[in-house]
């Protein structure tokens, strides 16, 4: 009996024991990261390209749960680097793009801007859009001429699955490779590549050998505002008058006093307008001033950048509109850069009181300080706020008397 008990103790001590022992190699396995990653020498074998332009690693048993496989792949182009983005918020300002939305919501791509556009292309886009799938946030995709991929997949369970992925892993990484020539697939790109966002980018990127792409950009309703307004802003002078005016009424939208469709590319539109210059630009710079009181200030800007005696007349036109918006967008353009063909009308705007009126006095008195002294300048009179009087030798010019006010 003595022994049977002895003999029940020790069997259940054996157990506890192994246990223990389970626990324990439980804690230092999961407690040691990194610690149970396996090479998988075979699998790099059978994945490794014969031209050995690529040297293939595999990594087994890696991740989270040690279930994971790690293919690395020494030999990318040493000047692309790829990250994976770490969700909307937390990406580098401003986030470099690369055109695709898809691309850009998932990576943060680095690199000199030509070799980046010449290498991705849509085949590599869809690749690597499909390699972010595991991928953890902030992990290095590409880096140093090494592109590493990480897939929830465990070798010893899905041994076909993690061949498949290994494969499309080593062509990403072909796809990859140092170009032999960077402008002839920066080209290819610009022209053909299916997302005009994209097209844009690899356009900017060739310089001014990109204006091509630029201007079919510009002139195309199917790129969107966006794409278009950008194309624009980038051929600046090279943008063509009518594909400019074109943008400009789509962005405006069907009820221009509502305030535009789109405000960003209204801008922009007007903005492009201003660097073409030319009476036609003064022309549609005053039509928007008048007709669009909520992009009023732009186009006032805009006129002030034109300059001249015709922008100025596009100014004054402001001053005589029904809406506030108008007026008051005017009065400190015409401050800064208004003649004395601007004073008389800043004082009849007075009459419609409020800002306006201490503005225009404002305006008034600064045009004053740039022209006192000169022949034919109008200045106020002292003490007798709302009069004219005109400088010294002016001859030939009319003016109110003191008589004539108080009458």
């Amino acid at each position: 009996m003595l022994v049977l008990e002895y003999a029940v103790l020790a069997i259940g001590l054996f157990g506890v024991f192994k246990l223990v022992a389970r626990a324990d190699g439980f804690v230092r396995r999961t407690g040691r990261t990194g610690q149970a990653d396996v090479p998988l020498p075979h699998l790099a074998a059978r994945l490794q390209p014969a031209d050995g332009a690529l040297k293939v690693g595999v990594v087994g048993d890696t991740g989270p749960g040690d279930r994971g496989t790690r293919f690395v792949i020494a030999g990318v182009s040493p000047g692309l680097a790829v990250v994976r983005a770490q969700g909307a918020g937390r990406l580098p300002e401003p986030a470099p793009s690369t055109g695709d939305p898809m691309i850009d919501g998932s990576f943060v791509v680095g690199g000199d801007p030509a070799l980046v556009h010449a290498l991705l292309d849509v085949d590599t886009r869809r690749l690597l859009q499909r390699a972010a799938g595991t991928m953890e946030p902030g992990a290095a995709v590409v880096e140093r001429g090494t592109l590493t991929v990480t897939v929830g997949l465990s070798h010893r369970l899905d041994a076909k699955a993690v061949l498949r992925r290994g494969r499309e892993a080593v062509a990403l990484g072909r796809r990859l490779l140092q170009p032999d020539d960077v402008p002839r697939r920066l080209s290819e790109n610009a022209h053909h590549d299916p997302l005009a966002g994209v097209r844009l980018c690899a356009a900017l990127a060739m310089g001014t050998e990109g204006n091509d792409v630029l201007l079919a950009l510009a002139g195309d309703a199917a790129a969107g505002l966006a794409t278009a307004t950008a194309a624009i802003g980038a051929l600046g002078k090279a943008a063509p008058f009518d594909v400019v005016v074109e943008v400009l009424r789509r962005a405006v939208g069907p009820r221009p006093v509502d305030g535009p469709a789109d405000v960003q590319a209204t801008g922009a539109c007007l903005a492009a307008l201003a660097t073409l210059g030319g009476a036609g630009a003064i022309s549609r710079l005053e039509d928007v001033l008048l007709t669009v009181p909520p992009a009023a200030d732009d186009a006032a800007r805009a006129l002030a950048r034109i300059g001249g005696a015709a922008a100025e007349e596009a100014l004054i036109a402001g001053l005589a509109s029904d809406r506030s918006e108008c007026r008051l967008a005017v009065v400190p353009v015409l401050a800064e850069m208004g003649t004395a063909a601007a004073v008389a009308p800043l004082m009849d705007a007075q009459r419609h009181g409020g800002d306006l009126r201490s503005r225009a006095r404002w305006a008034i008195t600064r045009i004053q300080s740039r022209l006192t002294g000169e022949a034919g300048a109008v200045s106020l009179a002292d003490g007798e706020g709302g009069q004219l009087t005109l400088a010294p030798d002016a001859a030939g010019e009319v003016s109110l008397g003191p008589d004539r006010a108080k009458g």
